[in-house]
């Protein structure tokens, strides 16, 4: 009893503490207030609906923004249940079509957030779309942050659109970078050994082994010569159990051939892992400027699933070589894997992460399901500018990077 009364005298003061500090600076509580709220405005995401599923992937897509705004930290985010909820009281069910007016005068009654999106999720001609639209109460009425159409055809494309969104609702949507005149630049050898895949016996040589199943070394019509594959329309449960064989290296016997792949293909090593390959490692030099080229023949699928090529950069961590450093080449084709296209980048591993000392190379393809083929894989040293005066320095911006620790 006797804690318990010295714990509500205690609470006491601390109450009537704030309540001067209160009295005593109201503007600037008021004020710092306001500013987090501008800087931390409240976020809602309405649920999405998806009338072909009955609400599934629309579910989907909102918790898939949800997610991501939240990770931004840039929004302090509405509980979904109590919208619900409220939703329901005013029979409000917004969708695509829903007015911003209807959704503004509701989050102005409610006084639940400052911003919303909202929106639904059709199929048309085969393919799905994502409809969705943003308004922010601290601007006009009626302006919407944006009303956007996003078409996909595997689920496996929805976080990568809602990071979109969520980038444009945050303001950081990244403009394309600057284009590099690559015809300018001076370049010294190629640091990868056997880029060209030409040496080798049963795998070509300072690269992991192919397997047989989902990853091959194949002869293509001259002029290509010998070129890596991948084909990641094979059953991943299939691949799996060979790679557990291969992987162990107690078999001699060759590759199980695949079984025909059909319906959704969600199942496929194209649908779930996807197929890589490693170059062996490269010595970094500090400071360095770096181009990564190379030939690929493939299809991709809309804005965001293609095959890319990797370049990871590796720090001795205690006694360990771990990777801090993620750059990549996304491989957007224009044949449809009809023809061989070349693609290349600049990149500047220890441009962030100075403790970079190796790199390697990595070569991946998952959707669509099918078959890449891979072939002159180059990463020289940038050691100059054949026009020094015209050319200009290479931007760092023309990286697409992660750093991991």
């Amino acid at each position: 009893m006797l804690f318990l009364l010295k714990r509500e005298t205690s609470m006491r003061k601390l109450f009537l503490l704030s309540a001067c500090l209160l009295c005593l600076f109201p503007y600037s509580v008021g004020k710092v207030a306001a500013e987090d709220a501008e800087a931390h405005p409240t976020l809602v995401v309405f649920d999405f609906t998806s009338k072909f599923d009955e609400g599934i992937i629309g579910t989907k897509v909102a918790e898939s923004l949800r997610t991501k705004a939240s990770r931004m930290g840039k929004f302090i985010m509405a509980d979904p249940y109590s919208i619900r909820d409220l939703l329901d009281q005013a029979e409000l069910h917004p969708s695509f079509d829903t007015k911003p007016l209807t959704v503004a005068n509701f989050l102005a009654r409610t006084g639940v957030a400052a911003v919303a999106v909202w929106g639904d999720v059709v199929a048309v001609d085969g393919s799905h779309q994502i409809r969705a639209k943003a308004l922010d109460l601290r601007k006009e009425e009626n302006e919407l942050l944006f009303e956007r159409i996003e078409a996909y055809q595997s689920l496996r494309e929805i976080p990568f659109i809602s990071q979109r969104l969520v980038d444009i609702l945050s303001g950081t949507e990244t403009l394309p970078p600057p284009e590099v005149q690559y015809d300018k630049l001076l370049l010294g050898p190629n640091l990868v050994k056997n880029g060209n895949f030409e040496r080798g016996k049963n795998s070509p040589l300072h690269w992991e082994k192919v397997d047989g199943l989902a990853s091959f070394w194949v002869v293509e019509p001259a002029p290509v010569g010998k070129c890596i594959m991948f084909d990641t329309d094979v059953y991943v449960e299939e691949w799996k159990r060979w790679r557990q064989e291969f992987e162990a290296g107690t078999t001699t016997k060759p590759a199980p051939t695949k079984t025909p792949t059909s319906g959704h293909k969600y199942n496929t090593v194209g649908g779930t892992y996807g197929m890589h390959l490693y170059s062996d490692y490269i010595s970094v030099e500090r400071g360095a400027t770096y181009v990564l080229s190379f030939d690929m023949k493939g299809r991709s699928s809309g804005d965001f699933m293609f095959a890319k090529v990797f370049v990871k950069g590796y720090a001795l961590l205690g006694k360990q070589r771990r990777e801090v450093y993620r750059a990549y080449k996304a491989c957007r084709t224009r044949t449809k894997g009809k023809q061989w296209e070349h693609f290349q980048r600049v990149f500047h591993p220890t441009g962030r992460t100075p403790a970079v000392k190796w790199m390697r190379v990595m070569l991946y393809a998952h959707w669509p399901p099918g078959k890449y083929c891979f072939d002159n894989v180059r990463i020289a040293r940038v050691v100059g500018e054949k026009n020094p005066g015209e050319a200009k320095p290479v931007p760092v911006s023309q990286e697409q990077t992660s750093v991991s620790e």
